[in-house]
C-alpha cells in the first residue's frame, strides 16, 4: 500500500510540473494565450 501511495503522489507532482510546461509552451508559442495559461504559470512552479 505504501508503494501505491507514493507513485500517487509522483503522478500527481509529474502532472503538475506537465501542466506547468504545458501552458509555459502555449504563452511563450501562441500569440492569443489568454489567462488561464497565465494562471497557471503564475500559480506554480516546474
Amino acid at each position: 500500500m505504501t508503494g501505491t501511495r507514493r507513485w500517487g503522489g509522483r503522478g500527481a507532482v509529474l502532472g503538475l510540473g506537465a501542466l506547468w510546461w504545458w501552458a509555459v509552451l502555449r504563452l511563450v508559442v501562441v500569440p492569443g494565450a489568454g489567462v488561464l495559461e497565465a494562471t497557471v504559470v503564475a500559480g506554480g512552479g516546474g
